[in-house]
């Protein structure tokens, strides 16, 4: 019976030093649940996301700015055209 021998002459990079750094970059890349790697690359893209949605948001919030603003000045107005609103004894025709 052949027994095989592990020699770690042939190894030369594999000192306490080179494990212990593999060790540690394993951990980081996957196992940490808190600053792992692929957790920070997720929550890096979520951010992104966010921001542009932010600008999305900041269009729509001058939107319904100028639309208030249009609104408390010329309620009759604005009534006429977005509900329509009628007095009584007028039509309305809508034309497109």
């Amino acid at each position: 019976m052949k027994i095989l021998k592990f020699d770690l002459a042939k190894f030369r990079w594999a000192n306490k030093y080179t494990l212990t750094i593999l060790c540690f970059i394993v951990w980081i890349v996957f196992l940490d649940s808190k600053h792992s790697i692929v957790k920070q690359y997720k929550l890096n893209r979520q951010i992104n996301e966010l921001k542009e949605n932010k600008s999305d948001y900041l269009i729509k919030l001058e939107e319904a700015k100028m639309e208030y603003k249009d609104l408390t000045s010329n309620q009759e107005k604005y009534a006429r055209e977005k509900y329509f609103i009628s007095k009584d004894g007028e039509d309305v025709y809508i034309i497109e």
